[in-house]
């Protein structure tokens, strides 16, 4: 996958216009969310500001599925593609 930081491109707040977004989870503390869209993007977002903090390319193909491990001690999240 390949990693970038969404602090670079302002405009950059949603998944790409039309993109369906697939699947959502939220982090044990509540204070992050990860989404995943059809176009293969993995977004993690800031709940308190509303903001994306980073976003993956996973391949062409659509995420399936996102979750956050349920340790509030480990900040981990798996992808399904």
């Amino acid at each position: 996958p390949i990693c970038q930081d969404c602090a670079e491109d302002t405009a950059d707040t949603v998944h790409t216009e039309g993109v369906r977004t697939r699947c959502v989870s939220i982090d044990p503390t509540g204070m992050w969310v990860v989404t995943g869209a059809e176009d293969g993007e993995v977004r993690l977002w800031e709940c308190a500001v509303g903001r994306c903090a980073m976003k993956w390319k996973c391949g062409d193909g659509p995420i399936y599925g996102v979750e956050w491990c349920p340790d509030k001690e480990r900040s981990i999240f798996a992808v399904a593609s």
